[in-house]
């Protein structure tokens, strides 16, 4: 889901030009005219980003889009930045390459960053797949 301007169709084809189509499901907010809390004046075009959409339009286009949480769990712990630094994929002399190597085991782009990796651990499962990568990499296996 992205604004529905020109910035945000571009962002939506960047990443649609390398994630596989089986892994994205396309939400479209309405065209809202009108301006965000934060902002001083409308955008170029006028429409209201994503921000500025309230949570309940916003739900229902994710469920009219196919969108849902499987596996979700209310006793998920995301890693911190703290995780990741006691695991060496940050802050260490090796951390980039450890990291790199990590990034390549998961499949994942070569040049993410260490915030972007925290984002992409949103459960358990993703969780323990990195804790498994770093685990499986420091050990020369």
């Amino acid at each position: 889901m992205t604004d529905s301007d020109n910035a945000g169709r571009q962002i939506r084809a960047y990443i649609t030009s390398f994630v596989p189509s089986n892994q994205i499901r396309h939400a479209y907010i309405p065209d809202i005219y009108g301006k965000e809390k934060r902002k001083a004046a409308p955008s170029k075009e006028g429409k209201l980003g994503v921000e500025g959409i309230s949570s309940e339009i916003l739900l229902e286009i994710l469920k009219e889009a196919g969108a849902s949480v499987e596996g979700s769990t209310t006793d998920f712990q995301p890693l911190t930045p703290a995780d990741l630094m006691s695991l060496g994929l940050t802050g260490g002399v090796n951390s980039a390459t450890l990291r790199q190597g990590v990034l390549k085991a998961l499949d994942l782009p070569e040049n993410l960053t260490t915030k972007m990796l925290l984002r992409w651990v949103t459960s358990e499962e993703k969780k323990a797949q990195l804790l498994a990568a770093v685990e499986k990499i420091k050990n020369g296996a």
